[in-house]
Formats: structure tokens, sequence, C-alpha cells
């Protein structure tokens, strides 16, 4: 009853329609906090003030997702041990930011 009130009143307000499969999961890398960090850290003109950014809000957040990328996508070497991929990913990502 509820939803054809709505329907005809043109109000899609309070109308709960569930949804089926997996929830989403809430952790984010990069949540408000670091996107305003980043921001910062692009407008930031000192080296000095850039890595007290990265090293206080970015550090963290990035390690993990640069793990969580390395181990999704299976990008493993044999030739290099998982903290040298880590790094060598680590030191693109930083290039291109």
């Amino acid at each position: 009853m509820i939803e054809q009130d709505n329907l005809i009143s043109g109000s899609t307000e309070n109308v709960d329609l569930t949804k089926k499969g997996r929830k989403p999961k809430q952790a984010n890398y990069f949540d408000v906090q670091e996107e305003t960090a980043v921001r910062m850290f692009l407008l930031e003109p000192s080296w000095e003030e850039r890595n007290k950014i990265y090293n206080q809000y970015l550090r963290d957040p990035l390690d993990k997702m640069i793990s969580s990328i390395i181990r999704r996508y299976k990008l493993y070497r044999k030739d290099m041990d998982f903290i040298e991929i880590h790094t060598d990913t680590h030191s693109f990502l930083m290039t291109k930011i």
C-alpha cells in the first residue's frame, strides 16, 4: 500500500527495496580524509611538507592498496620476492602521482 501511495504521489521516499546478493564492503583505501590529503599533497610546493603529508596520511592506505593489487591480479614474478614487487609498484604509482 505504501509503494502504491508513493507511486501515485510521485514520491520515492521511504521505499525500502531489498537487494539480493553480496553486501558491499565498507573498507575503502581512500576515504574523505585521504582524498583531502592527496589534494594537499598535489598543491603543496615544498618537498618537506609533501613528505609529512605522505607519511602521515597516505603511506598506510597506499601500501594496503598496492598489496591488494598484487594479490588480486597475481602480479608475482619468479625472479622477485613480494617486497621487491611491492616496492616496484609503489615507485611506479608515485611517478604517476
